[in-house]
């Protein structure tokens, strides 16, 4: 079948979806949510497995509420993962040491709709889903009431950087790699923001 027909659509997460959300999360990630994972499994339990459990939790910002998949022909190939920030200072008590930059990041833009992570499985890129999940994050944010999109992506992904930047989003703050060999590897956290425009205004 060509790419053409496929029947594409993006539509809310259910609990049962859990490992896609644990999967695609590392994948935006590049490997930091597994490293925090495997601090906290239980005897047995593999990091994933445990991602996939904090996944289908109802409450919290990690939770597959906040999730939309995208589906290409049933099959699901691609993740947007973002709600709205509170509007008061993050709670920073108990917080993993790999989180600890993010939080701070994320921390400057309160109120604003953080798109946590967009993700698209490797056999599914380069057909526009990764632009697809983040023009459904603009209409989800203006449909919350929100004014602007927030995101925090690692210095070294070019390719995300570029999308981003087509998009309309500007860089806004950086906060340089934690001391540990995998953020080493991925440069400093950018900050990026898109004021965004209700679609009945011109």
């Amino acid at each position: 079948m060509s790419t053409a027909l496929r029947e594409r659509v993006i539509v809310p997460a259910r609990r049962a979806d859990t490992q896609h959300i644990a999967a695609l999360i590392d994948q935006a990630g590049e490997g930091i949510p597994e490293a925090i994972w495997a601090d906290y499994t239980q005897s047995g339990q593999s990091p994933m497995a445990f991602g996939a459990e904090r996944a289908g939790s109802d409450e919290g910002n990690f939770s597959w509420k906040n999730v939309q998949l995208l589906n290409e022909d049933g099959r699901v190939k691609g993740m947007l993962f973002a709600y709205r920030l509170p509007e008061g200072a993050p709670d920073m008590t108990d917080l993993h040491p790999l989180e600890v930059t993010l939080v701070e990041l994320e921390a400057l833009v309160p109120g604003s709709y953080y798109i946590n992570a967009v993700a698209v499985y490797p056999d599914a890129r380069g057909v526009g889903h990764g632009t697809r999940l983040m023009q459904r994050a603009e209409q989800q944010a203006v449909a919350e009431g929100c004014d602007r999109c927030t995101l925090i992506v690692f210095a070294h992904n070019q390719g995300a950087l570029r999308l981003y930047r087509s998009l309309g989003y500007r860089q806004i703050a950086e906060r340089g790699p934690v001391d540990d060999p995998l953020f080493n590897a991925l440069g400093a956290c950018l900050l990026m923001e898109k004021y965004l425009q209700p679609e009945n205004e011109t």
